[in-house]
């Protein structure tokens, strides 16, 4: 059987060293919609890169992973407007998270 825990693990430890370049982005001033764009082009694209290809095939708790990411950098301040969830649509490439105002 065809497996991408691999492919999730790998994306999540990209994930993590971009939020560890946010991080340290933050801290030296970067924020609002800058810090958003940066996000964005970073973590975001990082975990949307070739989903619609493997998202059909991720189990639950692989997606919750990712989910998981998001949230985090969430709580770091990293997104001009809050995701709340990762929706399953979203991993499947039609891109329509749930936001909010912050």
């Amino acid at each position: 059987m065809l497996s991408y825990a691999p492919r999730v693990q790998k994306v999540a430890s990209k994930a993590a060293a971009s939020l560890y370049a946010l991080t340290m982005l933050k801290a030296h001033g970067l924020d609002g919609q800058a810090l958003w764009e940066v996000t964005q082009a970073t973590l975001v694209a990082q975990l949307l890169y070739a989903s619609s290809a493997w998202s059909g095939f991720v189990k639950s708790e692989e997606r919750t992973k990712l989910q998981l990411i998001l949230n985090k950098a969430s709580r770091y301040g990293f997104f001009y407007q809050r995701i709340l969830e990762l929706s399953t649509s979203y991993l499947n490439h039609q891109m329509t998270p749930y936001l909010i105002q912050s």
